[in-house]
């Protein structure tokens, strides 16, 4: 070292550092260097665009770098970082490497100042140059020359690098670890290099870190510090930049230096916040990712102890922003992701005591993301949140305390978070039994150690509020984790019962058949796509273990868990009962005095002064209040500190219940003592349902029942019916309570007021379930939901689409509420009574009372009430409630009669009642009951019943005439009055002049009304808007109310239907308020002009009439239009427009989801009346009805279905709409209207051709369609599809959480339905054959024949074999009655066996629809197969019967194709039995095949002589000896006399062609039979296929002669019904299986035989005579003709 280069201090070397060097250097062309940095040095040398421009300061700056003083070269290197920094860095940096690619002036100064103090300018030189972005891209032309410069200081400058690092100066030692940062940044490959060579073990590398202990004395701590903090930047910025380059070789490598990481982590809390989102960023993308492929242990190392508390001390940092967001982004994916090494799983042990140390030092009440992150890891690992529970280090003691507020929920949120899966995984991982250890842990996951019995208790009995909802919350969410975990449980209980024993298909088949070797492939099943595997048998031990546990859980947590007492005493409380009879405010606690506001400051102040060893805050600092919001808020005369401690109430109550400080929740809770009742009611309801033993009979919760629950708030009343429904037992999906308690119907006037009033959907819901529930509980109506669902419909209110009924009808419907109330305590009180009453009425009916109603004792009782209300004088109802409870009433009583089915005990008795009240004799005299508006619905009711029981076939649709007189009562005035008042104001707010218009309406004569209509209509619209429809009920008490209006009001009626659009539904309110609204407008304004707009304003309204009125009452009003007498095109032109049936298709699923079950009855009682009408008269427009009613039903089965699809998923819902399913099938398939259509149809008048019919199926097959009437043809193709679909859904069962026996108890209506229609088939057939007549047999035939798909074949067979030994007891008689009924049988026959061989063909892909009916119920034995073949063969012979030669071709063509295509092993014994028949069969047979010819037999003979060989040496005996003349072999075969005189199988010269047509067809037979001997032939046989191909050869040369004719006879037609187009087969093979090619093909071989040589111009000319030159052109010659030719005459 020379003596002017001193060694100079550090001081020195801070200011140089600081100083702003102002130094003018001249250079070569004198111009000024200027600044070396600031802001003004980036744009002075950012100006210049040039290159060439930098070349004079970069020739400067590198000589200054040579400069011996350190203040030189150290402003040299700081300006060329400059200017490599400024926006012309890139330009300067390409000129100098271009100019010196090798950077040797840069080595040369790293030479010049090595160990020099001033060296670490010259690394932080070297390191902007290789860190510099253009230098990094390819494009620029320098990045390999700066990797080569990188690549050199690696490799030989790393050791003046060790000694920079050594130096003990953190500027030296910064630089250097940047410089190598800079390097490892430039790739892969330089990173690796970096990585291999670089001495991690150096003893100062991990004090560059930061991470080291300070000094003792003051001093040295604060230079170490300053020394720590300036190198770890550098030393962060190195280790992050190997993980930068994010390759997955480096990062597995370099992650295993764990001091270099853990130095980076370790100390991360006292980075800023910049440094921390570096560095988990970068974790966070390049490590924790899938791809970067670090294993889970690499990953847990990396993770240790002091790096997770560090990341949690950021992340609880509430001022670290960005910094506490990614570290809690990280922490989550570390500590809840088994990939990352700490999170325990299947596959990996993970480290739960990290995890576990972790959790204890989170501060989860005061940090937020502490929280979240606590509550993330106990979802993930139930042992891991007993453990945390078993030692919750918070004290749960309960106390009015911030402290103990924020801890208790902290318990609550946790307990709330666990997983109920993880739970069950953790007990199924237990193969051989769960341990009692483990079930411990899991009941430690329900509730907190500290948390116990006593403290609960005292917690709910605390004298402060916000103590009690504390304690609640806990037992809350420990009572919710029971019961999702017993849920899960018996999900699991109910899959292992669902998995039962099933008798499977090989068991069948083996009980049934008793084939020899049947038993050895009994897994036939599988083969025909009923494996058994989806249906394993039950896991009977594995179920016994779950009940067990899920009964220890219960009993533990009955200990665990306060005694229902507690609970019970808390809703015997003063406040409590005050709040359930709506007696408190439901606007301020109004127990939240001064003293409180005192006791919370006081708290405050006490917790902020606590010193506990555990930093719990938070919720102090959310009850400190700003007085001059306070003083904003404070009005209404309440004082700053009240509006202070309702906040700070709201605020605690908030934290408590984990609700969010948003408006809503704010408002929920107003009051703290509703809150807490409400979620009281929660806890007992999950009380019931977890633990239903733990309340049995200690309490009466119908008690807590308010007589108006609408006076509690929406909270209570939501908990309230939650607890009631869970009281009486009805589980979710379950249609019936299990639990309903005796009395409960006492209760029931309540539950129908808040059904009726309430405006919450979830309270309505829950309150019909109630009053189903409680009507029932009389034990009148023996579950018959459909009639308590009757009785509930018609009342005022029950189904309004808009809730919230308007005010004139509150006090309707609260008429009727409390009569059918009273009526029904009546009946619950003196069942018996009224039970035996009905007795007494039905044996005066019929004379015996054995009879079993369907209806309860109710419909009676009702009755004789509304007969004495109207019968009294007593002034205690006025005239228009009187209305009203008659209109109920028998509204009511026709829609039950309605849905009994096959039984009119109901109408009798209702007869039998009223027609005591009715004198006939005077029905039209002025006073009688008849004509007072109270008893018309009762008259109306009485003619429905009488033409019910009279058994009138038109009764519903024959006119009722009118025996009112003309009214003169105040209704018309009243009408009028009303209009006066509209004229001078808006219908808005006229309240009792609606009311007064709605009663005048119940009590109107039917003839009033339809005399005002339009005007009524109108005015009702105004008054009433969207509560129309419920005056529909008033409009429809008239059966005949749409004829009445269409006969009377033609224009406006049909105006009115024309008016119903598409979009007829109004779940749009915006929309639909807008329409009614445009509407209102419309109608008041046109109410006063002339008739034209009169017409169409009412027009208006009573299309809003239509689309508001329930489904029951439209359908009613619109089947009345049978009776019409009107045009019937215009009746017709309504019935057949879209409009209304889309008003009915949105009408019938309005309302509850039970009610669509009812209007399917009205649906099929209205088809019944419809097709009864019909027989008796029929015309177009009961057809119309017909079908209206039918496309309904339709609409409504598919939608069940698609219903029944949607719900596979959830085992709940499932349970509903399989229940709901089996109900809808069961009433359709067994209803008269449908089983009438099958029994006995109309009839057409068709009669039978049998001339036409015999031998022909499609023929027979039509004129049995023809013989069934459309109307019926649509029920049995409804029907068919209907058993279609659910057979589909039963098969697919086995992929959903469908249950596979109860889709098989719903396909049970429908096999009875098959059987029936089966049974009718054969009683008809016995009946024709001994008749010897098959017209009747038609509708039968084709009824069965479109369900024959659904009967398995062997069943088929049963029914074939016993129609022919029904034919053969009747052989005697008449030819021609005879063979059709032959023919009928083998039409069976052919489907049967189509079905059984489709087996053989493709077993694994069968279709399964034949399969609906098991076979177990079938004692067919396939043995009988046989005779069933000796029959047909026997038809075919005697008769000459083609369907017979159709199935005999089927069974042969089995046994064939099972040959040439490999049988299935369970399909062997099938398959042998078919070729043993045969191989066995009789000569008969063979010679039937031969004479007469016909293209079925020339098949099948073809197909048999190829399977059985000793077939072939037969028919090549007996065809020579034919073609010979030879006829000997025929003689001694035919000594049985099977076969026809010996000279009609003699061929006739001449014109006999017919017979040269015959052997055309055997052709195949006879060229099989050739090809078959061509390798065996002897010299003896050679003469024998020189006459068969001599014979053939003349037969066809003489046709083909005749090409063209010859070849497009009938003889050469192919039929490939049976074609299975493949894309790699190609069409020449359908060619080749050809009748003409085999000709054509024999022809060739005859030619070869005879050594016959044709020229190519001897074929051109034969083709020429085919074709001459006039039929084509020369180029068609030239190319697809000639390509013909060739290949029709060309050898082979």
């Amino acid at each position: 070292m020379g003596e002017d280069e001193a060694i100079i201090a550090d001081e020195d070397l801070d200011a140089i550092e600081d100083l702003d060097p102002e130094v003018e250097v001249t250079v070569e062309d004198g111009e000024e260097l200027g600044a070396s940095n600031g802001e003004e040095d980036v744009e002075e040398t950012s100006g210049p665009t040039n290159p060439a421009v930098y070349k004079p300061m970069i020739v400067k700056i590198l000589r200054d770098l040579q400069s011996p003083e350190i203040k030189i070269y150290s402003v040299a290197a700081k300006e060329f970082v400059d200017l490599l920094g400024s926006d012309s860095g890139g330009e300067v940096l390409l000129e100098y490497v271009k100019s010196s690619p090798g950077c040797a002036e840069l080595f040369e100064s790293w030479r010049a100042h090595c160990g020099k103090p001033g060296m670490a300018y010259i690394l932080n030189l070297f390191a902007s140059v290789l860190d510099h972005p253009l230098g990094k891209t390819r494009s620029s032309g320098i990045c390999r020359n700066l990797d080569n410069f990188a690549r050199t200081i690696v490799g030989t400058k790393l050791d003046d690098i060790y000694s920079e690092l050594n130096s003990q100066e953190s500027r030296r030692q910064s630089a250097g670890l940047r410089l190598l940062a800079s390097v490892i940044k430039r790739g892969m490959s330089l990173a690796s290099e970096v990585a291999k060579v670089f001495n991690f073990k150096l003893p100062v590398f991990t004090k560059l870190s930061g991470a080291q202990r300070k000094s003792s004395n003051k001093g040295g701590r604060e230079k170490d510090h300053r020394g720590r903090r300036s190198t770890r930047n550098a030393f962060v910025l190195f280790a992050m930049s190997f993980l930068e380059v994010g390759n997955p070789r480096l990062l597995r490598w370099v992650l295993q230096q764990r001091e270099m990481y853990s130095g980076v982590l370790q100390v991360l809390g006292s980075d800023d916040a910049e440094t921390v989102v570096y560095i988990l960023s970068t974790l966070r993308d390049k490590v924790l990712i899938p791809k970067s492929l670090v294993p889970p242990g690499l990953r847990s190392v990396l993770f240790g102890s002091v790096s997770l508390e560090q990341l949690s001390y950021v992340s609880g940092n509430l001022e670290a922003g960005v910094a506490a967001d990614i570290a809690h982004e990280v922490l989550v994916k570390v500590c809840t992701d088994p990939v990352n090494g700490l999170m325990p799983s299947s596959t990996g042990k993970g480290n739960e005591k990290r995890l576990f140390e972790l959790m204890k030092k989170l501060k989860a009440t005061e940090a937020q993301y502490h929280k979240d992150l606590l509550l993330a890891i106990v979802k993930c690992r139930p042992s891991l949140c007993s453990a945390y529970l078993d030692d919750f280090p918070y004290h749960l003691e309960p106390r009015p305390s911030s402290l103990w507020f924020a801890a208790i929920s902290l318990a609550a949120d946790i307990i709330s978070s666990v997983n109920t899966d993880t739970l069950i995984a953790s007990i199924e991982s237990h193969p051989h039994g769960v341990k009692l250890d483990e079930l411990q842990n899991i009941l430690k996951c329900i509730t907190p150690r500290a948390f116990t019995r006593p403290v609960i208790n005292k917690g709910l009995l605390h004298p402060d509020i916000l103590v009690k909802h504390g304690s609640l919350r806990v037992l809350l969410e420990s009572v919710k984790l029971v019961g999702k975990l017993t849920n899960k449980i018996d999900d699991i209980i109910e899959g292992s019962n669902l998995r039962s024993i099933m008798e499977t298909p090989r068991e069948r088949m083996v009980v049934q058949h008793g084939l020899p070797g049947l038993r050895c492939f009994a897994d036939i099943d599988r083969f025909l796509g009923m494996d058994t595997t989806s249906y394993p048998h039950a896991d009977e031990q594995g179920t016994v273990q779950w009940v067990s546990i899920k009964q220890h859980i219960q009993d533990e947590v009955r200990v665990l868990l306060p005694d229902p007492q507690v609970l019970v005493k808390l809703l015997s409380t003063p406040s409590s009962r005050d709040l359930r009879h709506g007696k408190m405010s439901l606007k301020r606690g109004a127990n939240l005095t001064e003293s409180s506001f005192q006791k919370l400051k006081k708290l405050k102040s006490e917790s902020i002064n606590e010193n506990i060893d555990l930093v719990i805050c938070g919720v102090d600092d959310e009850l400190t209040t700003d007085t001059s919001e306070n003083q904003k808020k404070a009005k209404f005369g309440f004082t700053e500190n009240e509006l202070e401690v309702e906040k700070a109430s709201k605020m605690t109550l908030s934290e408590i219940w984990g609700l969010n400080n948003d408006n809503y929740s704010m408002n929920e809770l107003r009051d703290p003592e509703i809150y807490l009742y409400s979620k009281l009611l929660d806890v007992l309801t999950f009380y019931l349902r977890t633990m239903p033993t733990s309340l049995d009979s200690t309490f009466d919760f119908f008690k807590i029942l308010p007589a108006d629950p609408l006076n509690l708030s929406l909270d209570q009343q939501q908990s309230l019916f939650s607890l009631l429904i869970e009281y009486i037992g009805q589980s979710p999906g379950s249609r019936v309570a299990t639990r309903a308690p005796e009395l409960m119907y006492r209760h029931l006037q309540p539950l129908i007021s808040t059904l009726v009033f309430s405006e919450d959907t979830d309270v309505r819901d829950q309150a019909y379930k109630l009053a189903r529930a409680a009507m029932i509980s009389t034990g009148a109506f023996d579950w018959n939901l459909l009639e308590v669902d009757a009785w509930l419909a018609f009342i005022p209110g029950f189904n309004v689409k808009f809730p919230g009924m308007a005010e004139m009808f509150t006090d309707w419907s609260k008429v009727i509420i409390s009569f059918l109330c009273d009526a029904v305590s009546t009946v619950g009180n003196n069942l018996y009574k009224h039970m035996d009453n009905i007795r007494q009425l039905i044996l005066e009916i019929n004379g015996h009372s054995d009879m079993s109603p369907d209806f309860s004792a109710l419909t009676i009782c009702i009755l004789q009430k509304c007969l004495r209300i109207l019968d009294s004088d007593s002034g205690t109802f006025k005239l228009h409630e009187k209305s009203s409870i008659s209109l109920y009433v028998c509204s009511t009583l026709v829609l039950i009669s309605q849905m009994e089915v096959g039984t009119t005990i109901l109408p009798c008795l209702i007869q039998l009642v009223l027609a005591e009240k009715f004198n006939y004799s005077c029905s039209n005299c002025e006073g009688s009951k008849e004509s007072l508006c109270e008893w018309m619905p009762l008259r109306n009711l009485l003619l429905f019943a009488s033409n019910m029981v009279d058994q009138l076939s038109c009764s519903s649709f024959c006119p009722l005439e009118s025996t009112s007189n003309a009214s003169e009562s105040s209704f018309i005035s009243i009408l009028e009055n009303v209009k006066e008042f509209l004229r001078h104001d808006h219908a808005g707010g006229h309240e009792g002049l609606a009311v007064a218009l709605s009663s005048s309406i119940l009590c109107a004569s039917p003839d009033d009304i339809l005399k005002t209509f339009p005007l009524l209509i109108m005015t009702s619209q105004l008054l009433f808007k969207s509560h129309l429809q419920l005056l529909s009920w008033a409009f429809f008490s008239d059966p005949k109310f749409l004829v009445n209006v269409a006969n009377q009001w033609s224009d406006m009626f049909f105006s009115a239907f024309e008016m119903i659009g598409v979009n007829i539904s109004y779940d749009n309110n915006d929309d639909g308020d807008t329409r009614s609204n445009e509407d209102t407008e419309f109608i008041l304004r046109s109410i006063y002009t002339d008739h034209v707009n009169q017409t169409e304003s009412a027009a208006v309204a009573f299309s809003l009439l239509l689309k508001q009125s329930p489904f029951y009452v439209l359908l009613s009003g619109i089947m009345s239009f049978g009776s019409c007498k009107l045009d019937s095109s215009k009746i017709l032109g309504v019935l057949q427009s879209t409009r209304i049936l889309d008003l009915l298709r949105v009408k019938l699923f309005e309302g509850p989801v039970c009610m669509p079950i009812s209007y399917l009855r009205c649906l099929l009682f209205w088809t019944r009346q419809i097709l009864s009408a019909y027989r008796a008269k029929p015309c177009d427009v009961l057809e119309e009805l017909f079908h209206l009613c039918f496309t309904l039903i339709e609409h409504f089965l598919e939608h069940l279905v698609a219903k029944l699809s949607d719900a596979a998923n959830s085992k709940t819902l499932c349970k509903s709409i399989i229940a709901e399913v089996q109900d809808a099938i069961d009433l359709v398939i067994h209803h008269p209207a449908i089983t009438l259509s099958f029994l006995c149809p109309l009839s057409v008048n068709k009669k039978f051709q049998r001339e036409n019919s015999i031998d022909c199926v499609e023929a027979f097959l039509t004129s049995s369609k023809q013989s069934y009437h459309p109307m019926d043809q649509r029920v049995l193709q409804f029907s068919k599809k209907v058993i279609d679909v659910l057979t589909i859904t039963r098969n697919g069962c086995s992929t959903s959480n469908l249950d596979y026996t109860s889709i098989g108890q719903i396909l049970k209506a429908p096999i009875d339905l098959v059987e029936k229609t089966e049974l009718l088939f054969k009683e008809k057939f016995e009946f024709c054959v001994m008749m010897r007549d098959l017209g009747p047999l038609l509708p039968s035939f084709y009824a069965f024949h479109s369900l024959v798909h659904l009967k398995s074949s062997f069943e088929l067979l049963q029914l074939v074999y016993w129609m022919f030994c029904k034919l053969d007891n009747d052989r005697s008689g008449y030819v021609s009655a005879y063979v059709p009924a032959v023919c009928v049988a083998l039409f069976i026959a052919d489907i049967a066996l189509d079905m059984l061989y489709s087996n053989l063909k493709q077993p694994t892909t069968k279709s399964q629809r034949n399969q609906i009916l098991d076979l177990s119920r079938s004692d067919f034995d396939v043995s009988s197969l046989k005779n069933i073949y000796y029959k047909i063969l026997d038809f075919a012979r005697f008769f000459n019967l083609q369907c017979a030669d159709q199935c005999l071709f089927k069974i042969v063509n089995s046994a064939y194709k099972q040959k040439l295509e490999k049988p299935q092993p369970a399909m062997l014994p099938l398959y042998m039995l078919s070729l043993r028949m045969i191989v066995g069969c009789p000569i008969k047979m063979f010679l039937h095949l031969f004479y007469p010819a016909s293209r079925t037999k020339a098949k099948t003979l073809l197909h048999l002589i190829e399977a059985s060989s000793v077939h072939m040496s037969l028919f090549g005996k007996m065809f020579t000896g034919i073609v010979n003349n030879d006829l000997s072999v025929v003689d001694v075969l035919n000594m049985s006399g099977a076969c026809p005189v010996k000279g009609e199988m003699t061929i006739k010269r001449g014109n006999d062609i017919l017979l040269e047509d015959d052997f055309v067809l055997m052709l195949p037979a006879a060229l099989s039979y050739l090809t078959y001997n061509i390798h065996e032939i002897r010299k003896q046989d050679f003469k024998i296929f020189e006459n068969i191909l001599a014979f053939y050869s003349r037969i066809l040369l003489d046709g083909f002669s005749n090409w063209k004719s010859y070849v497009s006879g009938d003889i050469f037609h192919e039929v490939f019904d049976d074609l299975e187009l493949k894309p790699s087969v190609d069409f020449s093979q359908l060619f080749s299986s050809s009748l003409l090619e085999k000709a054509v093909l024999l022809l060739q071989y005859a030619f070869v035989l005879n050594r016959v040589s044709i020229g190519t111009l001897q074929r051109l000319k034969i083709f020429d005579s085919i074709y001459p030159h006039s039929y084509v052109s020369d180029e068609m010659l030239d190319g697809e003709l000639k390509s013909l030719t060739l290949l029709l005459l060309m050898n082979p």
